[in-house]
């Protein structure tokens, strides 16, 4: 597993076997996440809404925007 600084988690787009990194402690909203998401995998951000999902500590998968941002 990658050795990732605090605040930073890999992402995938779902075609994609490359992890980007994004470090999350840059940003202070779900729109700027998912504005970042949409710049970094080339897509509109209408795009990247409900289709983001994340594995939470326990191993179970979530949508996001769940939780609150921090």
């Amino acid at each position: 597993e990658d050795n990732l600084d605090i605040g930073h988690c890999k992402v995938f787009m779902e075609s994609e076997d490359v992890g980007r990194t994004l470090d999350l402690s840059l940003l202070e909203s779900y729109e700027q996440l998912y504005e970042k998401l949409a710049e970094m995998f080339g897509v509109r951000t209408s795009e990247v809404l409900n289709h983001v999902l994340y594995r939470d500590r326990t191993g179970a998968v979530r949508q996001l925007g769940d939780e609150t941002f921090r």
